[in-house]
């Protein structure tokens, strides 16, 4: 057998264009997106069959980035002729792929259960994203098999974080917190500084609040008894009045260009402790993302508002210092999501109150190690020698 992973192409889905990010490239087309994605990840020697040649050797015939998997709900995803191949093929393998984005537990028992209902091996399936949490889907469910890509951050760590920064050891604020996408978490997580007065202190943005007439008794049902919200009142008017809001060197311009605020790095240099409102905050899926890696690149302490578990995973997988002697992360142990979020604005609370300055400046080395680990995280093998395995399981 070679070196290389066999990709079989033809058109075998059952499935609308309304459930892919953007309508359905020519099937023609579909090798050499999924070529380049696999090449970025570092897998390389990938070739187009288009049909079964060698029966001491694996095909996989990929699924590729949908936007939900609502259609598992079908009777069949895939058209008969290419469900006899599977079941007529144990070297035939159907894998569905996303880079970016990470999949529910829900989906993974959908996928299951449509599997063994059409009578096929969920063995022959492959369930791979951004879900750092899919061994225990696994695990729990005895379904397909899985594999958590390493993607994200091997990528940005390798095109993004190259960038030097500085150590400043006076900064001008005490918190960033980031806000791109309004979600209810990030949203309430401006109220609530806005409401304890910490926002004086923070470097903060407010860019996509695109809907000023939402029910908010509806958009914050799962963070705030329907009281709570009216307190927020106030305060969610006050952010509907001031609209898009940047954080302080977003406005900066060079070139006449505006800087990206991950490029542009006086945005972090200016605060020492980094607010990640990641993607997620419900459920049990853990997305990591670039957001959770900025602080360590850019020599901050790091506080999450994300789902449970998020902080564990940070620390098994790649050892980062949490500064636990200064930072509680207890509330990533906390699977109600209404409490852990209490949890995480009492810890803000609390740090706010603290002597952030001078515990930063006492562990300027801890800080740097971090940094180290980022850099070596641009040469994770990970994703890569899990594909070499199946390039052997013939």
């Amino acid at each position: 057998m070679g070196d290389f992973l066999n990709i079989l192409t033809g058109d075998y889905e059952e499935i609308d264009e309304k459930y892919y990010y953007q309508i359905r490239e020519p099937k023609e087309h579909k090798f050499s997106k999924i070529k380049n994605v696999l090449e970025s990840i570092g897998i390389n020697n990938v070739i187009e069959c288009n049909s079964i040649q060698n029966n001491n050797e694996n095909y996989y015939y990929f699924i590729y980035q949908l936007s939900d998997l609502r259609f598992l709900e079908l009777s069949s995803f895939l058209i008969s002729e290419f469900i006899e191949l599977l079941k007529n093929n144990k070297n035939l393998n159907v894998v569905f792929f996303n880079e970016h984005e990470s999949e529910t537990e829900e989906n993974y028992i959908l996928l299951t259960q449509s599997i063994l209902k059409q009578q096929l091996n969920p063995n022959q399936f492959y369930f791979i994203n951004n879900n750092s949490n899919l061994g225990y889907y696994k695990i729990k469910n005895n379904g397909v098999n899985v594999h958590s890509l390493r993607f994200l951050p091997s990528y940005y760590s390798k095109h993004i974080f190259k960038t030097d920064i500085d150590i400043i050891k006076d900064k001008e604020f005490l918190f960033l917190c980031h806000n791109k996408r309004i979600k209810p978490h990030r949203y309430g997580i401006l109220l609530e500084m806005k409401k304890l007065n910490i926002l004086n202190n923070t470097d903060w943005s407010f860019l996509l609040n695109d809907d000023l007439n939402r029910d908010y008794y509806q958009f914050f049902k799962k963070l705030y008894s329907e009281n709570e919200i009216t307190s927020l009142l106030p305060y969610i008017e006050y952010f509907n009045k001031l609209g898009i809001k940047k954080s302080k060197y977003e406005y900066v311009q060079l070139n006449n260009n505006l800087e990206n605020d991950f490029i542009y790095t006086k945005t972090f240099e200016s605060a020492y402790v980094n607010i990640v409102t990641e993607t997620y905050f419900e459920g049990n899926r853990i997305h990591i993302t670039e957001k959770s890696f900025k602080p360590f690149n850019f020599y901050q302490l790091p506080i999450f508002l994300t789902t449970c578990g998020h902080v564990k995973k940070l620390k098994e997988i790649y050892g980062f210092d949490m500064f636990e002697d200064l930072i509680d992360h207890t509330y990533d142990n906390e699977s109600d999501d209404k409490k852990r979020f209490s949890l995480v604005v009492r810890e803000i609370e609390k740090l706010n109150a603290s002597n952030i300055k001078d515990f930063y400046n006492k562990n300027i080395d801890r800080l740097i190690q971090n940094k180290k680990i980022i850099y070596d995280i641009s040469n994770d093998n990970y994703d890569i020698e899990y594909f070499k395995k199946l390039k052997g399981n013939g």
